[in-house]
């Protein structure tokens, strides 16, 4: 199995041009979606292709990948979908999955049970 863990000191120590991957990261609140630096290659385009168990993760307030996203995505039928968020807080954005105040009670335990479910090795 692999996991796909995105930090933030990878857009500033790792890609380069920390301005230029900035500028691809607001692609993601335009029509089509998040895309590559060409703005030819849009990553929601190529979800079909997955064909290992994925977790998607979403806030109830996330503007980055909302709902509609992911649950297109698990829709598709490649992987799991979970929404994080309930009425009245604590509430998810797209940053708050990883470093929210409630991440490591609510979403970390998601993901430990995911993996632990689907590890192979």
């Amino acid at each position: 199995m692999r996991v796909l863990v995105f930090f933030r000191n990878t857009l500033y120590y790792n890609n380069g041009d920390a301005v230029f991957n900035i500028l691809q990261l607001t692609t993601a609140f335009q029509g089509g979606g998040l895309c590559d630096r060409s703005r030819s290659f849009f990553y929601k385009d190529h979800l079909h292709k997955i064909k290992v168990p994925t977790l998607a993760l979403a806030g109830d307030q996330d503007l980055i990948c909302p709902q509609k996203l992911d649950g297109q995505a698990y829709s598709k039928g490649f992987g799991y979908l979970k929404v994080f968020g309930e009425p009245g807080g604590p509430h998810y954005g797209h940053y708050n999955l990883v470093g929210g105040y409630a991440a490591t009670d609510q979403v970390y335990p998601c993901i430990i049970e995911f993996l632990s479910l689907h590890d192979t090795a």
